[in-house]
């Protein structure tokens, strides 16, 4: 599934943030049931940053799938 915003704490208490759109820092960031995969650009070059959920003490993240079931949109 396809994310707006992704907020990742990991088991060795690094914090990571990515936000598509407008002043974001990720090109697109995806979902799975055991993964996140964040593309990014650096040196403008798109570069994957994977995070297996299994390493992961928390995520929080919206989607438009989110807003439209709760939202009320």
């Amino acid at each position: 599934m396809a994310v707006d915003w992704i907020r990742i704490k990991d088991l060795g208490g690094g914090e990571h943030a990515y936000r598509t759109g407008v002043g974001g820092n990720a090109l697109d960031i995806r979902v799975s049931e055991r993964k996140i995969t964040v593309t990014l650009l650096i040196d403008e070059n798109p570069v994957q940053r994977v995070f297996l959920k299994s390493n992961l003490i928390y995520y929080d993240y919206t989607s438009e799938h989110l807003r439209k079931k709760y939202g009320g949109e």
